[in-house]
Formats: C-alpha cells, structure tokens, sequence
C-alpha cells in the first residue's frame, strides 16, 4: 500500500530490498549472507552474497539498530532498548533476551 500524503509519502509493509533508516550490518562467515537492520521498518533483511534476498524476520524487532553473529547465533540491538539484545538464530527464529 503506497499513500501519499500533502509533503511525504509512506510504503506500509513494503517490499524486501527496499530499506527505510538502514542502521547496523554483519555478515554470517559460515554462509556469506549480509544482515541489515532496516531500523524504521523494524525487521532484519538477509541477502546472499550476490546481494539477492533471501530473507526475512521481524519478530520482537522495535527499532534494530545493531547487529552481530557469533556462534551461529544472531544479536539484535534495539534502539530503545540498548542494554538488552535479542537473540535469534541465523534463520531468523527469535530465542531469547540478554541483558536487562
């Protein structure tokens, strides 16, 4: 759904590999996908290392700003939330909280 507005326009769930406030970025060395936190659409976007999208997931996501994999697993930052991360697999299933 595009809206147009008097001075902006908005995408409601717009489509994969269009980005609104692109913040953090990792990249999984085991399978050479690219994460991207798409901070104002509040999901992680995943591509392959063509750049192609593969992925993605939104689930307990606010504001992601940050983003790390480490053993196998993926850590998401909030922006309202810094001290407490996310924590989801590398296929995008949330597991837990750390932090708080």
């Amino acid at each position: 759904v595009l809206t147009f507005g008097k001075h902006s326009w908005y995408v409601s769930s717009p489509p994969p590999g269009v980005f609104f406030y692109p913040k953090g970025i990792a990249i999984d060395h085991v399978t050479n996908f690219l994460y991207v936190c798409d901070s104002k659409n509040h999901r992680i976007q995943v591509f392959n290392a063509y750049f192609e999208f593969v992925f993605l997931f939104t689930e307990k996501m606010d504001v992601p700003v940050g983003i790390c994999i480490k053993h196998n697993k993926v850590y998401v930052t909030q922006y309202r939330t810094r001290d407490i991360f996310n924590v989801y697999s590398t296929d995008g299933k949330y597991l837990r909280p750390v932090g708080g």
